[in-house]
């Protein structure tokens, strides 16, 4: 766990996070390679960067008092492709 301004980041939302691109990267090399130890820093890093930023963004919107009620966010989740 790590605080960012405020915000805590879980390490299980960075693991997903990492996983997620992982998989994501792993897809677009040829049948049977593995990515190889650069490219899974690379992918961390980058997966750091998007926990990070989220966290920062969550923050912002807490300090401005912005929220969105449940069911707009629902319908636009189950409207996307």
């Amino acid at each position: 766990m790590v605080k960012f301004n405020g915000e805590t980041i879980e390490a299980q939302a960075f693991q997903a996070e990492f996983q997620r691109a992982l998989s994501a990267a792993t897809q677009q090399l040829p049948p049977g390679q593995e990515a190889t130890p650069d490219r899974k820093r690379k992918v961390g890093d980058k997966a750091l960067e998007r926990v990070v930023g989220e966290a920062a963004m969550n923050g912002v919107l807490r300090d401005m008092r912005l929220v969105s009620p449940d069911s707009p966010v629902a319908a636009a989740v189950r409207g996307m492709p």
